[in-house]
């Protein structure tokens, strides 16, 4: 292991049609948009879990928290009052090892 590695131990970064999500612990730490390739600045957040591909009621599941997200799921993500959920998810990939993003 390299120095600096453990800094990002336990991130991932959740891959959806049009945006990545770098997710530490259980916070959004970063944003991508994929179509232009620029990290935007995130709202304090809590990621909640995963909603269901086919969950026609995502609000309220993703009020359950259910799970780890996985792949063909969708993101939930608790921002103020409102809760964001993500197009499915096409990937997962770990930080630990790679450049994380500035």
């Amino acid at each position: 292991m390299e120095a600096g590695d453990d800094d990002h131990r336990g991130e991932q970064l959740y891959v959806t049609f049009s945006k990545e999500y770098l997710v530490r612990g259980r916070a959004c730490v970063r944003i991508r948009d994929r179509p232009t390739g620029r990290w935007g600045p995130v709202l304090p957040n809590r990621v909640l879990g995963s909603v269901p591909r086919d969950e026609p009621d995502a609000e309220f599941v993703c009020d359950l928290g259910v799970g780890k997200p996985r792949v063909g799921e969708r993101l939930c993500i608790q921002v103020g009052g409102e809760r964001v959920v993500s197009t499915p998810i096409l990937a997962i990939e770990p930080i630990a090892g790679r450049a994380a993003p500035d």
